[in-house]
């Protein structure tokens, strides 16, 4: 889903919902720096070969800390 998207559906979403996995489309450095304030994985497209699946692991694992910290 692309950043300005992400934004809307992210406030939407409740504490457990799927993940959210923002894509920014030739994004230039200031855009993509605001991006990962906002959220913890952002993918940049085009990406190279494997990127997308780098993302998703990420998050997934960014995730599995959330989850982690809450149950603690």
């Amino acid at each position: 889903m692309g950043v300005a998207d992400a934004q809307a559906v992210s406030k939407r979403l409740p504490d457990n919902a799927p993940i959210l996995l923002p894509v920014a489309l030739n994004p230039t450095d200031s855009q993509m720096k605001q991006a990962k304030m906002e959220y913890e994985v952002v993918l940049r497209a085009p990406a190279k070969r494997g990127a997308f699946l780098s993302a998703v692991d990420e998050a997934l694992a960014h995730r599995s800390k959330k989850s982690a910290g809450k149950t603690a």
